[in-house]
């Protein structure tokens, strides 16, 4: 009670990390607010969560698009060890959802960064 999955779990993806399962779940809490929590496995049958909160929650930014709720994980492993996560989100606008991007920090699965947050400036001061 009180955890931010304690009002249920939903969609789910579950990924191999080396030795065990890692699955990345839609969590809601007793508020019904929507945020990405981690779980690992060794066997696909016992589960522990990974952490006290959320791997991935919604942005911070005033008026971002996905600043009310981030949902529906799919987790794409990379070559090089680092994962992409793609995410509906909405934001204060309502019924418009969006899908999203986010980065692993490395081999670290439970840091991410969006990655409309990475965007390089072009020379000549345009964003790419």
């Amino acid at each position: 009670e009180g955890s931010f999955d304690a009002g249920g779990v939903s969609a789910r993806c579950v990924v191999r990390k080396g030795a065990e399962l890692l699955m990345f779940y839609e969590a809601v809490d007793a508020a019904r607010s929507h945020t990405i929590g981690l779980a690992r496995s060794a066997d696909g049958l016992s589960w522990e969560r990974i952490g006290a909160g959320p791997v991935f929650s919604p942005s911070a930014e005033p008026g971002a698009w996905d600043g009310v709720a981030v949902a529906r994980p799919w987790v794409v492993p990379m070559d090089d060890g680092s994962a992409r996560l793609y995410y509906v989100g909405r934001g204060a606008e309502g019924a418009v959802q969006r899908i999203g991007m986010a980065r692993s920090e490395g081999n670290d699965w439970t840091r991410w960064t969006r990655w409309a947050e990475e965007e390089e400036e072009e020379p000549g001061g345009e964003s790419a």
